[in-house]
């Protein structure tokens, strides 16, 4: 259990210090503001949420999370296979076989996948 909730943590803040600086207009190379950001994220948020005595009141955000990633679905199966980008790569076969492991970005897959097993799995708590 330990190692679950571990990962959900540090999935979240890297998410979060991934996307929020970047929505609130940060540039990449200011380092101090982003983790302010993260800092402020993670206390104001999801320090609050996690210390809550009764898990009923998770109910609320547990129905917004499971809608926000039946959302999140939706929009990857819809926009995610553009035709004109398989067929520039070579076609599925060409994309499925030849593109599966990239070594020099395969941390980032590895944050995304737990990211999003770790969503799927808290859920439905």
């Amino acid at each position: 259990m330990f190692l679950s909730s571990f990962g959900a943590m540090v999935s979240y803040l890297i998410i979060i210090k991934d996307t929020i600086p970047s929505l609130c207009g940060v540039a990449a190379d200011n380092e101090p503001v982003r983790r302010g950001i993260l800092v402020v994220c993670s206390m104001g948020v999801t320090l609050p949420l996690s210390m809550q005595r009764d898990m009923a009141n998770l109910s609320n955000t547990s129905v917004i999370s499971a809608v926000f990633d039946t959302i999140m679905v939706i929009i990857i199966a819809v926009c995610a296979p553009v035709r004109e980008s398989v067929e520039l790569s070579g076609g599925w076969y060409h994309v499925v076989t030849h593109s599966t492991i990239h070594f020099e970005t395969i941390f980032v897959g590895l944050g995304v996948l737990s990211f999003a097993f770790v969503c799927q799995d808290s859920c439905f708590i």
